[in-house]
């Protein structure tokens, strides 16, 4: 992040506890977190108090929630990870929504390492390459993060962690993709 950055308006879907929002309110920007959970923005407004931050907290669903501003900066550590595939589409739609033209969004996303890496139970993990393509045109990918490997269970399946940097593409007319419910992914 650099100095031109402060004072700038940045979401954090799916922010849980609140650590990477108070982190980004640290740095300078004007931080809206939101969550489906009470419990854990309950102890997001903790943590933003005791690290004298100011960030605004909304418990909402990112599939339907509808702020009232435009953000430059959109941070998902795990959100998109854990949705279900058939409501990948309109989290993709409700990104676009959010973010001014040019706008960035920051995923940390963990995805398959080979095709033998299944794993039955919990999200369903997409490919770099999967994550691109599901993500294209609306957004352009600007930078990729190797940021390491984990085996949840100690054995199985071999994930990696990677963080990915997408612009949001504006229009040839000057603005977004007009982009409805029911538009197609």
């Amino acid at each position: 992040m650099c100095s031109s950055d402060l004072g700038r308006p940045a979401l954090d879907v799916g922010c849980g506890t609140g650590a990477h929002a108070v982190y980004l309110a640290q740095q300078g920007f004007h931080v809206t977190g939101i969550d489906v959970s009470a419990e854990a923005l309950r102890h997001a407004e903790h943590a933003a108090n005791e690290a004298g931050v100011v960030v605004d907290w909304q418990l909402g669903d990112a599939l339907t929630w509808a702020p009232e501003r435009k953000f430059d900066f959109v941070f998902d550590r795990g959100l998109m990870y854990c949705l279900p595939s058939q409501v990948l589409g309109l989290y993709k739609r409700q990104l676009f929504s959010w973010l001014r033209p040019g706008g960035q969004f920051v995923l940390v996303h963990v995805q398959r390492e080979h095709w033998l890496d299944i794993c039955p139970l919990g999200p369903s993990k997409l490919s770099g390459s999967q994550l691109r393509n599901h993500l294209a045109p609306q957004f352009s990918e600007i930078e990729c993060m190797d940021e390491g490997q984990m085996r949840p269970l100690g054995v199985g399946p071999l994930l990696r962690t990677r963080g990915y940097r997408f612009r949001a593409q504006p229009t040839e007319t000057s603005g977004h993709v007009p982009l409805t419910r029911n538009a197609p992914v």
